[in-house]
C-alpha cells in the first residue's frame, strides 16, 4: 500500500495551494474593500455616521420689540415654561407616557386625549410642543418623574407679551402659529417658537421684527439623549419698531372711551403721526397669540359690538355734520360768498317731503360761519343744492374721503357719492331729495373715523396730511403738499369751527378747553341709523334694541386754533348727539395731549 503515498500527497498539495489562492483571493478581496470603505468612501460614511450621533437644533431669534414714541414697550417678549415631545427618544408605548403626564399636569382624559391626537399627527422629527404656559409645581412635578417619561422635556420658551391688553390690539395685531404652507416655504419656521404676525404691526413688519434662526449641533448617544453641544450658531435678534403712538395717551383715550363702544383717532398734523388710535370694545392679543377656547373664539367672533375690527379704519359711517365743512369748502370754491345768509324757519320743503333742521323752531338768517357754528342743516341744504352733488364729490375726495388713506391692512375707503355712482350702482338717477341728505352727511356718504381726523387735519393746515404709525416718516412744516384751497376759504371754515367750540351757542361750547394757548376748534356731528318714523314702536323693544336704534355721535377738531398740531376724531356708537357724548370725550382726550404732549415741548 505504500505506492499510494505520494499521490495522495499530490492530491493533498492541490487541495492546499486552491484552499490558500481562494483565502488569498478573499483577503485580497476584503482589503479592497477595507480601502474602498474607509480611504474612498471615507468622507460619505463619516458624514452618515455623524447624521446618527449629532443632531441639529434650531435657536430661534428673540422678537424685535413694538415700542411707542418715547420707548415704551407695547409688545415684547417674556420667559414661560412648556412640555415637549421628542419623537426620536420617546418610547415605542407613547399612550403611557402621555397618560402619566396628564396625570402630572392634572388635565384628565380630555387632555390626554388632545396631546395623543397631536403626537400621532406629528409626522416630522422635530420636537412636538405638548402644553405649555406650565406653573412653577407642574415644572417641578414633570421633572420629578422625568425617568417615567421618555421623550418628555421641559423647556423654556419665548412668549409674545401686550402688556395694554385690549387697549391697543387692533395696533399691535397679534400671533398666530405658523401654517404647513409656511413651513413648506421656509423649513426654519419649524419650531414650537415661532408665531407669524396676523394682523397689525405684528403682520405689517413681520420681517423686520422676526430676526433670523441659529443653530446648534448636539451630539447624541445610541439612546438620543445628548451628550454634549458641539457647535453653535447665535441667532439674530428682530429689529425693534418704534411707532408714533404715545401709550399713555393710547391708555388715557381707552379708559375714556370704556364701556362705550366707538372709537378715538388723534394726528400730529405736522408730520401725519398716528399719536393715538384706539378701537372699543378691544381683545386680549396675549389670549389669542396663545390660544382660546372654541367657546370663547365663539363669543369673540359674534359679538354684536364687533371687538376684533378696528373701528377706526374698518367701519363706515355716515359722517353727519362733520361733513358740512366740506360742503362749505366746495361752495365757497363755487363762488358763494360766506356772508350770504340763508333762512331757517327749522325746515326745507321739497315737493311733498320736508327735509327738517335739529332745531325745530328754525334758526333764523345766518351766514356761513354762523351756520357752521349752529350746525343749521337748512343753510347747508341750500347750498348743496346751489352746487350739486358733483362738486361736493370733488371738494369731499380732495379731504380725504371716498379712498384708503394706505395706514393699515383692512381700511375702508369710505363713499362718497355721485351721479353716476347711483346710475351704476342701483340703476336709478340722482334726485334733488338725495343732494340734500348729502349736504348734512347723510344718505349715502360714509366715512370712517380715521378719515375724519384726517379732515380736521387738511382744515387746519391747509395740506394734504396723510397719517402714518411708524415715528419720523415725515417731519416739518412742509411735510405735505398744498391742497390748492384759498386760505381765505379755510379761514372761514376755522372761523367757524373755533365758533363751535369758544363761543355761546356753539354746538359743543360746554366741550371748550380753557387754555388760552391751546384753545379746542371743532365740528360736532350726530350720524342717522335709522328713522324712528320708520319704526312702528319703541314700546315693545329692549333697552338693548332700543339702543341699537340710537344715533351715532360724532365730534372732529384740532388744536391749537392759531397753530394746530393736533387733530382729533371721537365716534361713539348710538351715543346720540354729539354735542352730548363725543364732544365731551374729544375735549379730555386733547386736554390729555397738551398735558402729555404740548407742555413737554414747551419746556
Amino acid at each position: 500500500m505504500m505506492h499510494n503515498t505520494p499521490k495522495r500527497s499530490k492530491v493533498f498539495s492541490r487541495r492546499a495551494m486552491i484552499i490558500a489562492g481562494v483565502q488569498s483571493a478573499f483577503m485580497a478581496t476584503l482589503v479592497g474593500r477595507l480601502y474602498y470603505l474607509q480611504i474612498m468612501k471615507n468622507d460619505e460614511y463619516k458624514t452618515f455616521s455623524d447624521s446618527n450621533r449629532i443632531k441639529l437644533f434650531l435657536l430661534p431669534p428673540l422678537r424685535g420689540n413694538i415700542l411707542d414714541r418715547d420707548g415704551r414697550i407695547i409688545a415684547s417678549n417674556k420667559n414661560y415654561y412648556r412640555v415637549l415631545y421628542d419623537p426620536e427618544v420617546a418610547s415605542s408605548k407613547a399612550n403611557l407616557t402621555l397618560a402619566r403626564l396628564a396625570d402630572l399636569l392634572e388635565i384628565g382624559e380630555e387632555g390626554y386625549s388632545w396631546m395623543l391626537k397631536r403626537v400621532k399627527r406629528h409626522n416630522s422629527r422635530s420636537p412636538l410642543m405638548l402644553y405649555e404656559h406650565l406653573n412653577w409645581h407642574e415644572v417641578t412635578r414633570v421633572e420629578i418623574s422625568s425617568t417615567e417619561l421618555p421623550g418628555i422635556t421641559i423647556d423654556v420658551g419665548q412668549m409674545r407679551y401686550f402688556p395694554m391688553g385690549n387697549i391697543a390690539p387692533h395696533i399691535t395685531g397679534y400671533l398666530g402659529p405658523v401654517s404647513e404652507e409656511e413651513i413648506a416655504k421656509n423649513p426654519l419656521l419649524n419650531h414650537p417658537d415661532f408665531k407669524i404676525g396676523r394682523n397689525g404691526v405684528e403682520k405689517a413688519y413681520e420681517d423686520i421684527l422676526r430676526g433670523q434662526a441659529g443653530v446648534k449641533k448636539m451630539e447624541v448617544n445610541a439612546f438620543g439623549l445628548t451628550v454634549r453641544e458641539l457647535s453653535r450658531e447665535e441667532s439674530i435678534p428682530g429689529k425693534d419698531v418704534l411707532l408714533a403712538i404715545d401709550k399713555r395717551l393710547q391708555e388715557f383715550a381707552g379708559k375714556r372711551l370704556e364701556g362705550q363702544v366707538g372709537s378715538v383717532v388723534v394726528l400730529d398734523v405736522k408730520s401725519g403721526e398716528v399719536v393715538t388710535m384706539v378701537s372699543t370694545p378691544g381683545y386680549d392679543p396675549n389670549e389669542v397669540t396663545y390660544g382660546l377656547s372654541s367657546g370663547k373664539w365663539r363669543d369673540l367672533i359674534t359679538n354684536v359690538d364687533k371687538p376684533l375690527i378696528n373701528k377706526a379704519v374698518a367701519n363706515q359711517y355716515p359722517p353727519g355734520s362733520t361733513f358740512k365743512m366740506t360742503v362749505a369748502l366746495a361752495a365757497l370754491k363755487d363762488g358763494s360768498s360766506p356772508d350770504a345768509t340763508y333762512y331757517c324757519p327749522g325746515f326745507m320743503q321739497l315737493g311733498n317731503h320736508r327735509f327738517s333742521c335739529w332745531k325745530k323752531e328754525g334758526h333764523g338768517h345766518l351766514n356761513m360761519r354762523q351756520a357752521i357754528k349752529g350746525s343749521c342743516n337748512v343753510y347747508f341744504y341750500n347750498l348743496a343744492k346751489r352746487i350739486g352733488v358733483d362738486k361736493i364729490a370733488e371738494m369731499a375726495s380732495k379731504m380725504g374721503h371716498g379712498k384708503s388713506l394706505d395706514l393699515v391692512e383692512g381700511e375702508k375707503p369710505g363713499l362718497v357719492p355721485t351721479k353716476d355712482w347711483k346710475e351704476k350702482r342701483y340703476k336709478e338717477p340722482w334726485q334733488m331729495g338725495d343732494t340734500l341728505n348729502v349736504g348734512i352727511g347723510q344718505g349715502y356718504v360714509l366715512a370712517t373715523p380715521l378719515q375724519l381726523s384726517v379732515l380736521a387735519a387738511r382744515i387746519a393746515t391747509g395740506r394734504m396730511v396723510m397719517p402714518h404709525l411708524p415715528l419720523g416718516k415725515t417731519s416739518g412744516d412742509n411735510a405735505f403738499e398744498r391742497l390748492n384751497i384759498p386760505e381765505e376759504h379755510l379761514s372761514v371754515v376755522r372761523d367757524g369751527m373755533f365758533m363751535v367750540m369758544n363761543e355761546q351757542g356753539g354746538t359743543a361750547y360746554r366741550s371748550r378747553i380753557d387754555i388760552p394757548e391751546f384753545a379746542l376748534a371743532g365740528k360736532t356731528g350726530t350720524s342717522q341709523v335709522i328713522s324712528h318714523k320708520g319704526l312702528a314702536s319703541l314700546d315693545n323693544m329692549t333697552d338693548a334694541e332700543k339702543k341699537k336704534t340710537e344715533n351715532h355721535a360724532i365730534f372732529v377738531g384740532y388744536a391749537p386754533a392759531e397753530n394746530p398740531r393736533y387733530s382729533v376724531s371721537v365716534l361713539i356708537e348710538h351715543g346720540g348727539a354729539g354735542s352730548a357724548a363725543a364732544a365731551p370725550v374729544g375735549s379730555d382726550v386733547m386736554k390729555e395731549v397738551y398735558r402729555l404732549l404740548v407742555k413737554k415741548e414747551l419746556v
